[in-house]
């Protein structure tokens, strides 16, 4: 059985309209730039949007996107919900988060969005609901995406926004073997670590990047990106993040929050 590839994006903030600028950036232009480049330089099998797809959640921004996405790229398409989001409305408009069969992989869709609060929280629904998407996955091997990081990742200031009841995620992850990694966003930087034997993979933004190890908020320069997610038949997992350069081109430093 041949690997297949996973493209992840993440933490989209689309405004409604695309009329709204956050730290100076067209949060959709500055995505559409970002697909462009991935889709001229892969031809992924499945796209998984990880959260904080809307910075204000409408049913007419998650519309915009799917509709948009799906006339771009033929394959699959799963979202999870983020902060930012709202996971009824996302439901309303027809969000996928099912989950979705990838060679000898599933990947699993997690919900770790809290109504109301910037923080993640994992609770006892969340990991029942949780046991049962992984049970219902006959694949050898499991993948697993959600919106924010389960362990602290040096980022002061966001590792406050870790999830509360992270423990019992891991713990439940740790206890399926078929588990390979947990894919994330949130955090606005690329992140490859490992919690015992899963892997621990966070994306750069769509739109504008976090500065690494900042106490307090603070923007880099880099570059947004995507990652690309190459799943062996064997279980392996081969992953590289990809930057655009100039995106975003409009980014306002001076600005303290978005």
């Amino acid at each position: 059985m041949s690997a297949v590839d996973l493209l992840h994006i993440t933490d989209t903030h689309l405004t409604r309209g695309g009329e709204e600028r956050l730290l100076g950036v067209d949060t959709t232009a500055s995505l559409w730039t970002v697909m462009g480049q991935a889709l001229r330089r892969h031809s992924p099998d499945a796209i998984l949007v990880s959260g904080d797809i809307a910075h204000d959640a409408n049913t007419e921004t998650y519309i915009e996107l799917d509709v948009r996405l799906r006339t771009a790229f033929d394959g699959e398409i799963r979202y999870a919900c983020g902060n930012h989001d709202s996971i009824q409305t996302m439901c309303e408009a027809g969000l996928d988060q099912s989950n979705l069969h990838l060679g000898a992989f599933t990947l699993v869709v997690t919900d770790t969005h809290a109504e109301g609060k910037v923080e993640g929280e994992f609770t006892t629904s969340d990991l029942a609901h949780l046991k049962s998407n992984l049970a219902a996955g006959k694949t050898t091997h499991i993948l697993v995406g959600g919106h924010h990081a389960p362990v602290e990742i040096g980022t002061p200031w966001l590792d406050e926004h870790r999830i509360r009841g992270s423990e019992s995620l891991l713990d439940c992850l740790g206890d399926d073997p078929r588990v390979r990694g947990y894919v994330f966003g949130h955090v606005h930087q690329a992140i490859d670590t490992r919690h015992g034997d899963l892997r621990l993979l966070a994306t750069p933004s769509t739109c504008f990047q976090f500065l690494p190890g900042s106490p307090t908020f603070s923007l880099d320069t880099r570059s947004a990106g995507y990652r690309l997610i190459r799943l062996h038949a064997d279980g392996s997992i081969e992953s590289q993040v990809h930057r655009v350069s100039g995106v975003p081109s409009d980014l306002d430093r001076s600005r303290l929050k978005y």
